[in-house]
């Protein structure tokens, strides 16, 4: 004969919250972190809105816990003001949180992307030569006013860096990445898309565990406001 449980939510002896909640349909809410669910993706931070906003920032989400970050989403522009999607670094001087700046104590930015568009199958390329702290989205150009972005864009080792060797270069704490995109960014019907790679240089290695690590993002819209906006932040475990 088979047994039936029924509980509205499950809190651990000694707790003064719920660990895993259900409503009445049967939704489940785990309040509480999870682990051992073999799952890599772990959303967190995520927001959605219609309200118009200049940008959507996470604050104290990217930790140690996951080597890698994976950010997605899609964001509707103003009408009639064209922007770009710029991505900011944050970080806290311990006193208060920041966007991460260019200079020895902050980061330069080095970007490239190739490009198509669906009335043409020649490609067009992009760079930026660290002149920026931010990943800019597209790398040139922009997006058409009240036309929708969508992105997602892969963090390496976001939180601390990497401190790598000498090789042609100079040593320094580094983080690289990819990304891909799709949006209205000419005059035309017809859409672009666009795949490209980053590389965020910090050349006093002060951006790394123990001083001032990257603990958030900022994604902020180059011109005016996002109408719409719908993005997620996900740590990601390998």
């Amino acid at each position: 004969m088979a047994s039936i449980l029924k509980v509205d939510k499950i809190r651990v002896t000694g707790s003064d919250s719920d660990s895993i909640s259900f409503d009445g349909s049967g939704n489940i809410t785990f309040n509480k972190t999870v682990t051992g669910d073999n799952s890599s993706l772990v959303k967190v931070a995520s927001s959605s809105s219609s309200s118009g906003v200049s940008n959507v920032t996470f604050d104290n989400v990217v930790v140690n816990t996951y080597d890698d970050y994976l950010l997605m989403g899609s964001v509707v522009g103003t009408e009639g003001a064209n922007f770009s999607v710029d991505i900011y670094y944050r970080a806290n001087d311990g006193s208060s949180d920041y966007d991460v700046s260019t200079g020895s104590n902050g980061l330069a930015h080095y970007q490239g992307q190739m490009v198509n568009r669906a009335a043409s199958n020649s490609y067009l390329g992009a760079v930026l030569n660290g002149s920026n702290a931010y990943l800019r989205l597209p790398v040139s150009g922009d997006v058409y006013g009240g036309g929708i972005f969508s992105f997602k864009v892969h963090f390496h080792n976001l939180f601390a860096g990497v401190l790598t060797g000498t090789t042609n270069v100079s040593a320094g704490n580094r983080r690289n990445g990819s990304y891909e995109w799709s949006a209205q960014t000419t005059n035309a019907s017809d859409y672009h898309g666009g795949v490209g790679w980053f590389r965020a240089d910090n050349p006093n290695n002060n951006l790394t565990t123990g001083t001032r690590p990257i603990h958030g993002l900022k994604i902020n819209s180059g011109n005016n406001n996002f109408v719409k906006h719908n993005i997620a932040l996900y740590g990601y475990e390998k």
